[in-house]
C-alpha cells in the first residue's frame, strides 16, 4: 500500500473457498490498514484483471486501457508473495506452487517447487501416473497450453499442470462458422470472436484491431461454446501477435520521424 500510495485493499476471493475466506479474515483482523474481504461469485472467467475490478468496484477498463486508468492495481497471491519475500526478506523468486491435477495423476496437489523443475519431475513428485495420458497441459482446462515434452521445466508463471486421460481429451475437426452467435453471447469482453477469427485467418489485421482485438484475455469461452470447433482462441492469440508487431513498428517509425525533425 506504501509503494504504490493506495488507500483501500480488497482481497477478492471465491464464494467457494470458505476455508481461505476465513484464514484471511483472521490475517487482516489485527491490520491498521482499510483491507477486507470480497466474496465474488464462483463464476469463470471471474478471475480475470478486468472481470475483478468491474466485480468489486463497479468500474470498466476502457478499451486499450489499464487498471491505473480507473484508480485500481490488480496483484495476484503469486505476485504479492514474490513481492514480500524480496522485500521483508529480501528472498528472491526461486520458487512457487503449482498444482498438479488431473484424472491420471496418482496423489493430485499443490506442490512448492524451484523454479525450472521438469514437468516429468513433478509428475513423479505427485506419485506418477495410475492411467494412460493424452494430454498435458500447462496451466488450466481453459487457457492452457498442451506440452509436447515432459522435459519443459516450470517458470515463474506455471500456475498448474493439468493431465487429461484419452476420454478427455479428444480431438475435433473444425468446421466453418455457422453464425449462431455462441461465442458472442459467451464473450466476456464484448468482442465478436466470430467475425474477429474470419479476419485474421484472412489477415486482415487492421480490421480485427479495428474491432478490438486487442481487448480479448483468451478466456477460451468462445472455444468452448462453438458447435464447429473453431480454434477461436488460437486465431485470436496468433492475431494479436501480428497486431502487436504492426504497432511496434508504427512506433518506430514515428519516433524515427521525430528524431529527424531534430
Amino acid at each position: 500500500m506504501k509503494i504504490l500510495g493506495v488507500e483501500r485493499v480488497r482481497i477478492a476471493i471465491e464464494d467457494n473457498k470458505p476455508e481461505a475466506i476465513e484464514a484471511m479474515e483472521i490475517a487482516i483482523g489485527s491490520s491498521d490498514a482499510d483491507a477486507s474481504i470480497v466474496k465474488l461469485k464462483t463464476e469463470y472467467p471471474q478471475g480475470a484483471e478486468k472481470q475483478q475490478i468491474y466485480a468489486i468496484i463497479g468500474k470498466e477498463v476502457p478499451s486499450g486501457g489499464l487498471p491505473m486508468d480507473v484508480g485500481a492495481v490488480v496483484e495476484n497471491v503469486g505476485t504479492t508473495l514474490a513481492i514480500r519475500d524480496a522485500v521483508v526478506n529480501g528472498r528472491p523468486l526461486t520458487e512457487r506452487v503449482t498444482t498438479v491435477t488431473g484424472k491420471p495423476v496418482a496423489k493430485p496437489g499443490n506442490v512448492l517447487n524451484r523454479i525450472g523443475t521438469s514437468y516429468e519431475d513433478l509428475i513423479e513428485f505427485c506419485g506418477g501416473t495410475n492411467g494412460d495420458v493424452a494430454k498435458v497441459i500447462s496451466g488450466g482446462p481453459m487457457m492452457g497450453f498442451a506440452q509436447s515434452s515432459l522435459e519443459t521445466t516450470t517458470t515463474k508463471t506455471t500456475s498448474g499442470l493439468l493431465l487429461l486421460p484419452p476420454e478427455q481429451a479428444g480431438r475435433y475437426e473444425s468446421t466453418a462458422c455457422i453464425s449462431c452467435g455462441r461465442c458472442v453471447d459467451g464473450c466476456p469482453m464484448y468482442l465478436m470472436p466470430c467475425e474477429l477469427s474470419q479476419m485474421l485467418e484472412a489477415e486482415d489485421y487492421e480490421s480485427a484491431r479495428a474491432l478490438q482485438v486487442m481487448d480479448c484475455i483468451e478466456c477460451g469461452c468462445c472455444a468452448f461454446q462453438c458447435p464447429a470447433r473453431r480454434p477461436l482462441v488460437q486465431h485470436m492469440r496468433q492475431g494479436k501477435a501480428q497486431v502487436m508487431k504492426i504497432i511496434r513498428e508504427e512506433k518506430a517509425k514515428a519516433a524515427e520521424k521525430e528524431e529527424n525533425k531534430t
